[in-house]
């Protein structure tokens, strides 16, 4: 490891102004976010650890907390907490996952990338395919 003195000379920083911040209190968001972590985490622990960033940012508005989606969003992933999803995670669509799968039919039309003509009879990317409307 490099010593600090080194480390404040390639940073631009001095070493007096670095050993000044170490003994500087925590910022008033910095508490705030340690608080709102705790929340965040206990409403994570009531859910049974489902809720995600969508929900637990309604909760935290509905307790008449003022935060954004964002900052709930960055302590989340500071803390490791994440929501489960309950969907397919391939697709939503049944038959993007059944043409995902067997072969498609002879006569889907699919998009050639050079110049965007429908060609007939060619095989579609899986893109075509997933945009493909469900019947």
């Amino acid at each position: 490891m490099h010593g600090i003195a080194t480390m404040c000379r390639v940073l631009g920083v001095s070493p007096g102004g670095y050993y000044a911040r170490q003994k500087r209190p925590p910022s008033a968001r910095a508490q705030t976010d340690v608080e709102l972590s705790a929340r965040i985490a206990a409403i994570h622990r009531r859910s049974r650890q489902t809720y995600g960033v969508p929900r637990i940012y309604a909760e935290l508005q509905a307790q008449g907390l003022r935060v954004g989606r964002k900052r709930v969003a960055r302590l989340m992933n500071t803390a490791g907490l994440y929501g489960v999803s309950r969907r397919n995670e391939r697709s939503a669509c049944h038959c993007a996952v059944v043409a995902r799968y067997s072969s498609p039919p002879p006569r889907v039309a699919a998009f050639r990338r050079s110049s965007r003509e429908i060609v007939e009879g060619a095989r579609p990317s899986l893109r075509a395919i997933a945009h493909t409307p469900c019947s």
